[in-house]
């Protein structure tokens, strides 16, 4: 348990000035013929890198800055400290703006290595008392680019970041108080799914809080533990799994480490071998944030060199093969590129180029998300809980339906998630007996025959230690596991798909068939949103979107799908793609599937109005 310390010291308001080197010149200087140079005149770009720059070092050192201002050739600062600490103050924020001023801007003397020198040396300070006076000289500065007739700092958000780094009058005279916790917190959590923490859920409720999710798996607390550990400004890196990324149930997470932290440094790995197991892990590194400042910018061992970060950038980084794990720093250096913060959205987090996220940006306003589109018609198949009592071949049903014709109003045809291919499955000439909760098994008296033979394996589990039964319920030992409410669903024309492609493969069946979980469908007969979704635009969509499996597979979850933007189309527009999707469904193994596959797509971009080159990115991924 970390306790709070408070210490005492004696406060006095400073105005500190420094300006640039050459700008000021006395008659003395003049007397004596000392030559400075051209005078230092800082343009848009320097006053810009200058001003992150004072406050990244003001937030590092949690100085007390109650007012502060880069003009063209000299800087304003109001400063609460000892006196003792003037000099040192100055020296820091001098010392790193003109650090950060030259590397930012590649200035060098010509044929030589040093450094352009860019303020002058010494400053001058005034010890504002009564307060009258420091209220006025905070005024003053705050105001002193309208006196000089420059703008207040340009941009928004470099103006942010200089203003965050302020603190107010109170606060600045404040006594210390030392927080309890970490500098650094480093961790490489247990990779434990929550389907083997049930036992620990009602604990991690009650510790959690709002934090909590009861789908996530453990790693995910760690993170909201790290963090609590950390003191303001202190950093925190993991190396966890990816999937809270993309997840539904890491949006608690990722609020967390995009509000209580300031993500730095964000790396996928996929599924590359980074352990023994296939975990999909990614390295996270973040400062905790302090309450009343702004964002400092990550210095990042093997980031680009001339490729600085913002105040409100991260930088990203996805490695995609085993060869690059053998120089991890060359690679970062070579691959990685800054993002910005806002980027990384509570619905999910993709680590792409600016104009990756452009393009989704213009997709996303091209259509609705398919879940609204359908209006929420996402159907998952059917879970038997055994399918080896309840799926069988076509010898047996006709055996069950000679012994009991009744039989037959039970047996469906199904179709597994390997049977279904692009546009139309494939049946395997498997049945499904069908029998939902609230069947009288005693009207049926061949199929619970058949049955009776599985029951030890087809009773509910009293408790997790049984050997043998299903999941625990109050489902009758011949009934289906899960109460399939919207069965009837099945019997209609529809779209299905399976768990998990390497690329779309949504089908068309009007079989009346009932699917296995975990495919799913839409009950529809919409041929033009079939056309969409097995175009390269929602590959293209999913795989930025999805959790991606070991072997290149990607989660076909309607969480995902769900999001895929659908354009709206007149009948006009819908007309040739359902011709040629019709044609497809005829034969889709013919000859001719490739060229109407080809057609079909340029119908679909001209849909979503795409120009050349966002139809490259969709196409080549670059």
């Amino acid at each position: 348990m970390f306790h709070n310390k408070t210490i005492e010291k004696n406060w006095k308001a400073y105005h500190i000035t420094w300006v640039t080197h050459g700008s000021r010149v006395s008659e003395r200087m003049i007397e004596l013929g000392v030559r400075t140079g051209d005078p230092v005149v800082l343009d848009e770009a320097s006053r810009l890198v200058i001003a992150d720059a004072l406050a990244e070092k003001i937030r590092e050192k949690q100085y007390r800055v109650l007012a502060v201002n880069v003009l063209l050739d000299h800087v304003h600062c109001v400063v609460v400290c000892q006196e003792d600490d003037v000099a040192d103050i100055v020296q820091q924020l001098k010392g790193y703006s003109s650090h950060q001023h030259n590397r930012q801007l590649q200035l060098s003397v010509q044929g030589e290595g040093r450094q352009t020198k860019l303020w002058a040396k010494g400053s001058s300070q005034t010890l504002l008392e009564p307060e009258e006076h420091l209220l006025n000289a905070i005024e003053y500065v705050q105001n002193n680019h309208i006196k000089h007739e420059v703008s207040e700092m340009g941009s928004s958000t470099h103006n942010r970041q200089l203003k965050q780094s302020v603190v107010g009058v109170d606060q600045a005279f404040a006594p210390i108080t030392n927080h309890g916790g970490f500098d650094v917190v480093i961790a490489n959590p247990p990779y434990v799914r929550q389907e083997s923490i049930r036992h620990l859920k009602p604990d991690l409720a009650k510790v959690f809080g709002d934090f909590y999710c009861g789908t996530a798996d453990i790693y995910t607390y760690f993170y909201k533990r790290g963090i609590d550990l950390l003191k303001p400004v202190g950093h925190l890196c993991f190396i966890a799994p990816n999937k809270f990324m993309r997840a539904g149930y890491g949006k608690n997470t990722r609020v967390l480490l995009t509000t209580q932290v300031t993500p730095k440094l964000v790396i996928d790995f996929g599924d590359l071998p980074i352990f023994d197991a296939t975990t999909y892990p990614a390295i996270i590194l973040g400062e905790k944030n302090n309450v009343g400042a702004g964002l400092a910018p990550a210095q990042i061992k093997g980031q680009p060199q001339g490729l600085p970060l913002h105040n409100d950038q991260f930088l990203a980084a996805t490695f995609t093969n085993a060869d690059q794990l053998t120089c991890v720093e060359e690679t970062l250096s070579s691959i990685s590129f800054p993002m910005p913060i806002t980027s990384l959205k509570k619905e999910g987090w993709n680590l792409e180029q600016p104009e990756v996220l452009a393009l989704m940006e213009k997709l996303r306003s091209q259509g609705v998300p398919l879940g609204k589109y359908v209006q929420g018609r996402f159907y998952r198949g059917i879970l038997t809980g055994f399918n080896d009592a309840f799926v069988i071949d076509a010898a047996i049903r006709e055996k069950l339906i000679a012994e009991d014709p009744a039989s037959v109003e039970l047996i469906k045809l199904w179709l597994r998630g390997r049977d279904i291919q692009k546009w139309k499955a494939q049946w395997a000439g498997l049945y499904v007996i069908f029998t939902r909760h609230g069947t009288d098994i005693g009207n049926y008296t061949a199929i619970r025959k058949h049955l009776l033979q599985f029951r030890k394996d087809l009773e509910p589990k009293k408790s997790e230690k049984d050997k043998h039964g299903r999941k625990p319920g109050t489902y009758q030992w011949y009934e289906i596991q899960d109460n399939i409410a919207y069965y009837e669903e099945f019997e209609q024309t529809k779209i299905t798909w399976g768990n998990l492609a390497t690329e779309p493969k949504f089908a068309f069946d009007d079989s009346g068939g009932y699917i296995s979980a975990p495919a799913n469908i839409i009950p529809t007969n919409d041929l033009c949103l079939l056309a969409i979704l097995n175009s390269p635009i929602s590959k293209w969509w999913i795989s930025l979107q999805a959790a991606v499996r070991s072997g290149g597979f990607l989660e076909y979850k309607p969480m995902y799908v769900g999001e895929i933007p659908i354009s709206p189309a007149t009948a006009a527009q819908k007309s040739p793609i359902i011709e040629r999707t019709r044609v497809i469904l005829a034969d889709p193994y013919g000859p001719t599937v490739p060229q109407l596959e080809a057609e079909i797509n340029q119908l679909v971009y001209t849909l979503y109005k795409l120009t050349a080159e966002e139809v490259n990115i969709i196409e080549t991924g670059k």
